[in-house]
């Protein structure tokens, strides 16, 4: 796993309402005890005591996010001597399981083994680890097994099968959110799914010539296209009595599953973030409305701002803004810096053509889509990338420009 890698994992959690220097400011703080010395206190006093002060200025912290430069020696040194965990933990330990879960997810990826009762300690010893590879020049470190290979020694006895499936919906259930592999009080792993068909295999001759019209599965029901993994409750309540408007829900989310699984494997990143910067170098010439947007000036999570039933948006747009949040600021800031008030005036854009869309009474998951569209229709004539197109949309969910915050 890369430094880079983990710091942006981490931005989904801490300071992630923060630009990306003030982000490695704080979450480097959390890692450092307060200065004690005399030495440290007259540092502290100049402004030389935490990392990514003037010791090491925003300049490096940013190319330390990106992956551009290794952590430098002398702030690893410095926080290896004076390394705290229990505010670190702190931070965390206080959020929802539900989110935590997320980050167990996400470490999980990696080969990182953890779960929702030590992910804190664990994020932590991986920072400690990232700061020991950077004495000795590396931003990596080795984090053992593969995703595939750490759902396989956790499920005990799946098949090859069933691991494919629990990497597909994350391990977690696609309807409710439930781990589908829990730790029981001996700390073994209890697998808590169920392998279930989207198109039963038993379905009534009506319900399967309703069903057989969404998807062709050529008598093969336990292909993986009609295979999902579901936690055993959910799965039972399907398979009870299957509607068409139930199954025609499960089919989409196998089909996103699909293609977001597609998109990670191929995806690089480096490549789609010249894509990124076209679409955001092309809003310049987005037309001046004939009326400016209110902009909002409140930070909100992602979550407060996405129905928490619309999974898949929400881990969508999660994973955007992880990987190219601080990017995308850092271009709309150069563009600024050139002509004040331009990033003003193009989010107050992306603002109105949320409202007048949101007017329509659709779901925010379409929502999205017709946002994305209206993006590409106002770009220079071009194919753009639909990923880059996404990620700039994500953005404004996160800079609040698009949708609002939840009612209670």
């Amino acid at each position: 796993m890369k430094f880079c890698e983990y710091l942006k994992i981490l931005n989904c959690y801490i300071g992630e309402e923060k630009s990306q220097p003030d982000y490695m400011y704080e979450l480097f703080s959390l890692f450092v005890s307060e200065p004690y010395t005399d030495e440290d206190i007259k540092r502290d006093e100049n402004d030389e005591y935490y990392p990514f002060s003037t010791l090491c200025g925003a300049d490096i912290s940013k190319k330390v996010y990106k992956g551009d430069r290794v952590l430098p020696k002398v702030a690893a040194r410095f926080m290896i001597s004076h390394f705290q965990k229990d505010a670190f933990i702190e931070s965390l330990e206080g959020m929802d399981e539900s989110v935590l879960g997320n980050l167990c997810s996400q470490l999980s990826a990696y080969g990182i083994a953890c779960n929702i009762d030590n992910v804190a300690d664990v994020a932590s010893d991986c920072f400690h680890a990232f700061l020991k590879a950077a004495i000795d020049e590396k931003d990596t470190i080795q984090t053992g097994l593969s995703a595939s290979a750490e759902i396989r020694a956790e499920s005990g006895d799946a098949t090859n099968q069933d691991t494919l499936l629990l990497i597909e919906v994350g391990n977690k259930c696609p309807l409710c959110n439930a781990p589908l592999l829990v730790r029981n009080g001996k700390g073994k792993n209890v697998k808590r799914y169920k392998i279930t068909q989207i198109l039963p295999d038993n379905v009534s001759r009506d319900l399967y010539l309703a069903f057989s019209k969404h998807s062709r599965i050529h008598g093969n029901y336990n292909h993986p296209d009609n295979l999902i993994a579901l936690c055993a409750e959910c799965s039972t309540d399907y398979l009870s009595e299957p509607t068409e408007e139930e199954f025609l829900h499960l089919l989409e989310i196998k089909k996103v599953l699909q293609q977001r699984n597609k998109l990670q494997q191929s995806m690089d990143y480096v490549g789609l973030e010249s894509e990124i910067s076209d679409v955001v170098n092309g809003m310049i010439n987005i037309d001046k409305a004939g009326e400016l947007a209110e902009l909002r000036m409140d930070a909100l999570k992602v979550r407060q701002k996405i129905e928490p039933t619309n999974k898949l948006l929400i881990d969508s747009v999660t994973d955007d803004v992880t990987h190219y949040y601080s990017f995308i600021e850092s271009l709309f800031a150069d563009i600024d810096g050139k002509v004040s008030g331009t990033f003003d005036r193009i989010a107050s854009e992306v603002r109105l053509a949320y409202q007048k869309i949101k007017r329509e009474g659709l779901s925010q998951d379409t929502v999205f889509e017709y946002m994305a569209d209206w993006l590409k229709e106002k770009l220079p004539v071009g194919q753009r990338n639909d990923m880059a197109i996404n990620a700039v949309i994500s953005f404004f969910v996160q800079n609040c420009e698009v949708f609002d915050e939840i009612s209670e």
